[in-house]
């Protein structure tokens, strides 16, 4: 929990989770895979960064001198969706869901991260039903890939 509003999460000087002797509870609480909410309980005090696979959208082409759009199968944009969750405590106190925010960002949009290298924001909006006592904010990521086609070759 944070002291004050001035008190950095990320303070050099604070201990690393990864020499705490209960880590790998606090990190199965706390990075989960999916859209899991339901043990997310108000007297815990918990940070929670969900992650999961969103929509993937066939591409589109402008149709050369047309005003229209057609599918395009050699191409698709996929979607990935990170929610936030954060104690309202802490979050009044140093606004922590915008912290996690920024951090995450920050990570994925490093040079160290090779399977989101073309990644986009492309929205982030308030969670709007949250576990009681907590706020949410979802981050919405997308990355369009190339695809080869398959199926039948004329020869």
């Amino acid at each position: 929990m944070p002291k004050n509003q001035n008190d950095n999460p990320l303070d050099p000087d604070k201990k690393d989770i990864k020499d705490l002797p209960n880590r790998d509870k606090l990190i199965a609480k706390s990075l989960v895979v999916g859209d899991k909410t339901d043990k997310l309980m108000l007297e815990e005090k918990i940070c929670r960064l969900c992650m999961y696979t969103g929509t993937r959208e066939i591409g589109k082409t402008q149709v050369a001198g047309v005003n229209q759009l057609i599918k395009n199968p050699r191409w698709s944009t996929q979607y990935y969706v990170f929610d936030i969750y954060v104690h309202m405590s802490a979050n009044t106190i140093d606004f922590r869901a915008d912290w996690i925010g920024e951090e995450l960002n920050r990570v994925l949009f490093s040079q160290d991260i090779e399977e989101f290298s073309d990644i986009e924001v492309s929205a982030g909006m308030p969670i709007q039903k949250t576990p009681e006592g907590y706020v949410g904010y979802r981050w919405v990521y997308h990355f369009t890939s190339a695809q080869e086609p398959k199926g039948r070759v004329d020869r």
